[in-house]
């Protein structure tokens, strides 16, 4: 049987006290600290303490199997502009979870300057992505320079904005010459390729492991 990943194994331990709003954060060379249970994913604190965490944060799981269905009807159709705000950034929440990270779901208002949060495991240790998803024709450089500012606040390594139209020339160019190590660009077509390219692994993985259809290919790093 394949076992549940877990994206903080050896990272920190947490303790949370039976009824309590409140959790022990271990963490290797800084002890032991309290911190509130100020949202619905407290594992996220393991890894940053001071993360503006919006109450609603959800995992992925928590919406069922939409994310699911979103994302095979985009590997299907390849179409993204009968999409809702909201099933955009589910989807791409999923499409995350398929290319091997734990998304976090932000909720639809004052979600703190993301869609979601992102978690994978390296060699060095937990990642965490945030990822900006625009339901819109053109994204220009102030939606660059925004979600920028976010990854240095929440302490991500790695920022990602989604469209399901395309980038300026100008948002490319900031990217080119300012954060090329730190953001990254996906653009509606894009994204319908890295799906359907990670739909294909993942047949290939049930026909070769028998493992779940939807369960993260992990071959698709960013």
């Amino acid at each position: 049987m394949k076992q549940k990943r877990d994206p903080f194994r050896g990272a920190m331990m947490m303790y949370r006290p039976a009824g309590a709003t409140y959790a022990f954060i271990a963490t290797p060379g800084k002890g032991c600290q309290p911190v509130a249970l100020r949202c619905r994913a407290p594992e996220l604190l393991m890894l940053n303490p001071d993360l503006n965490l919006p109450p609603a944060t959800v995992h992925m799981r928590a919406f069922g199997e939409e994310s699911k269905h979103l994302f095979f009807a985009l590997v299907e159709s390849g179409e993204l502009e009968h999409l809702r705000p909201r099933q955009f950034e589910l989807l791409v929440a999923a499409v995350l979870y398929q290319a091997g990270w734990e998304p976090y779901v932000t909720p639809s208002t004052r979600d703190g300057g993301r869609d979601v949060i992102a978690v994978r495991v390296t060699n060095s240790g937990p990642v965490i992505l945030v990822a900006e998803a625009k339901k819109t024709a053109l994204v220009g450089p102030g939606a660059i320079q925004r979600l920028e500012s976010v990854r240095r606040r929440d302490g991500a390594m790695r920022a990602l904005v989604v469209t399901t139209g395309t980038f300026s020339e100008q948002a490319k160019a900031e990217v080119r010459d300012h954060w090329r190590r730190t953001v990254g660009l996906v653009d509606g077509r894009k994204l319908v390729r890295w799906a359907r390219g990670m739909a294909t692994l993942a047949k290939k993985r049930i026909a070769a492991e028998g493992v779940p259809e939807f369960c993260g290919t992990e071959a698709f790093p960013m």
